[in-house]
């Protein structure tokens, strides 16, 4: 428990009240937030769960203070803010949050589960009827797993995330890691907190080492029917809509938004926070920077192999006068 007066000295940010009696013992995303807890506002987009908060203070711009149905704490930067408050507070977990909202202490294991012996099942974890967990899995507490799913050997899920039925898990996978988060303070890289989840739906299946990073504040989603080749990578806060394919090495940046019915092809880049419409095939090794509005289109990127003496003849054509 720390004092908002001090707390404030430490990240270097203002109260309106220098002298409030406040006191905060954790750092929780807005709709979530209690009395006790600090919050913030990430950006304008969440704007409207402002004044449903009810934190104590609220880690906010001077633009949007006003604004705060709380104390506010103004700083320059929010996220810079929320990261060097993240070094003084803890930060609210849906583990701990899901664990203590549920009378459930143990975890809950049909009969007819097939559970490796060398697999570990956290506390306040369900799983379904005829779902198979092999081999060195380990499945944290909280964790929701479906009927008929099947995760292959090492698979690792984490933060509360929630598995729907049929769901198949490659081998050495990841789900609900911490994600990649970090803003800059000045020479130095500061860690922001993460609060989201995972949620899959039924009937979506999962290649080899995939890797899918919990939401930084809203959950990442991969809708029903989704198909995600081996050696994926899915940033926090992504949404993959139904039935839409993913082939391997594809990146995707966090909060980029996924339609329906999509096929992006091998080793695709998807930009952070990129919209890309239902039914939209991207071809191999293309990299989406910016968002795909043309439902039914098909975007590429990148050019095919050819000789060196040719390419950089089309490269010279292409570039000149251009420096």
């Amino acid at each position: 428990m720390l004092r908002l007066g001090e707390l404030a000295r430490r990240i270097h940010g203002t109260l309106l009240t220098p002298d409030s009696k406040i006191t905060v013992s954790r750092i929780a995303p807005l709709e979530v937030a209690v009395t006790g807890d600090l919050s913030f506002l990430p950006d304008q987009r969440y704007r409207t769960r402002l004044a449903l908060c009810g934190a104590s203070a609220v880690i906010v711009s001077s633009a949007t203070a006003p604004f705060c149905p709380t104390e506010p704490l103004i700083v320059d930067d929010v996220q810079i803010g929320c990261a060097r408050a993240s070094a003084f507070l803890p930060h609210a977990s849906r583990v701990n949050d899901s664990v203590h909202r549920s009378a459930q202490t143990h975890e809950i294991v049909d009969p007819s589960a097939i559970i490796s012996t060398s697999a570990t099942v956290g506390r306040a974890t369900t799983i379904g009827a005829y779902t198979v967990v092999g081999p060195g899995c380990v499945i944290g507490d909280a964790v929701r797993i479906g009927s008929y799913c099947t995760l292959a050997a090492n698979v690792t899920i984490e933060a509360a995330a929630t598995l729907g039925n049929r769901v198949f898990v490659g081998a050495n996978s990841s789900i609900g890691g911490e994600p990649f988060l970090y803003v800059r303070d000045q020479r130095k890289w500061l860690k922001l907190p993460s609060f989201g989840s995972v949620e899959i739906g039924d009937d979506v299946s999962l290649g080899s080492n995939v890797v899918l990073d919990r939401g930084a504040v809203d959950d990442t989603k991969l809708m029903g029917g989704a198909k995600i080749d081996s050696h994926v990578h899915i940033g926090h806060g992504v949404i993959v809509g139904c039935d839409t394919a993913i082939a391997a090495r594809t990146a995707v940046a966090g909060e980029a938004r996924i339609g329906n019915r999509c096929i992006i092809g091998g080793a695709v880049g998807i930009g952070e926070g990129v919209v890309i419409a239902p039914d939209v095939r991207v071809t191999a090794m293309s990299m989406v920077t910016k968002s795909l509005c043309d439902a039914g289109a098909s975007y590429s990127s990148g050019w095919p192999a050819r000789r060196s003496r040719q390419w950089w003849r089309q490269v010279s054509a292409l570039t000149k006068g251009r420096d």
